[in-house]
């Protein structure tokens, strides 16, 4: 699957001026076959998901960087169709629909928009914020922060509330594409894993009565305190402020 990922990028219409490969798995990646062109570092196993994607996006000269991970594929002119909305509207950062890949046809998971895309809509629920579908001007990615090592889940939900409480302009493109396979591991789009607590434990002030009773309902009580007690370990001086 990496080798389709990868030229999924090198078979661009407008083909990207690097790649890179972080690869953190447990097991090595077979980058036998692997073009020349594209550099290839091996960190330490299982470090996740925002590390490995700092890692990479500080090795990177271009102006605008985009991720991909190593099951998932771009439409063909998926940069060529990002790069035109970011010359277009001067904006920083451009976000994609989201695909998942099907025995037949393609299903719409999301496509995000300026109506959904907004702080509350990414606590709620994930509504295109993925790792593999937005490109983004590296000095805005730096600039906010770049992925959260500390969130294990929802660090790509993370990323599009900072870029959104920056201030910077973004856009959307219902042309470019990501398509993503069904996977057992991954946190889906739709997901209400535990875990998700971090990211909604870290902007509990943007939370209101609505979404605290929807979290009742979607988080039991056990799980809450559970994922509490670590965020309030990893937190410990903002643990009480509210």
């Amino acid at each position: 699957m990496l080798l389709e990922a990868v030229h999924s990028v090198l078979g661009q219409s407008c083909p990207p001026t690097e790649v890179i490969i972080v690869d953190n798995g447990t097991v090595a990646a077979d980058v036998e076959g692997l073009p020349k062109e594209v550099l290839y570092f091996r960190i330490a196993p299982r470090v996740g998901a925002s590390i490995a994607r700092n890692f990479g996006a500080a090795f990177s000269k271009g102006r605008f960087i985009a991720f991909l991970d190593d099951d998932d594929v771009w439409s063909s002119n998926f940069i060529s169709d990002c790069l035109e909305r970011l010359a277009q509207e001067n904006a920083k950062c451009v976000y994609s629909s989201i695909f998942q890949m099907g025995p037949e046809t393609p299903i719409c998971l999301a496509q995000p928009s300026s109506e959904n895309f907004t702080v509350k809509g990414l606590l709620r629920r994930n509504v295109g914020a993925s790792g593999q579908n937005f490109v983004i001007c590296k000095d805005l990615f730096w600039t906010v922060g770049g992925f959260d090592k500390d969130l294990v889940v929802s660090e790509d939900r993370d990323l599009g509330i900072r870029v959104i409480l920056s201030g910077a302009k973004i856009r959307f493109s219902t042309k470019a594409k990501v398509f993503m396979r069904p996977s057992d591991g991954r946190e889906r789009l739709t997901s209400h894993h535990p875990r998700r607590f971090a990211l909604l434990w870290k902007y509990k002030s943007y939370l209101g009565l609505k979404d605290v009773l929807i979290l009742s309902v979607v988080f039991s009580a056990s799980q809450i305190k559970r994922q509490l007690a670590k965020v309030v370990l990893r937190y410990p001086f903002g643990a009480t402020k509210f």
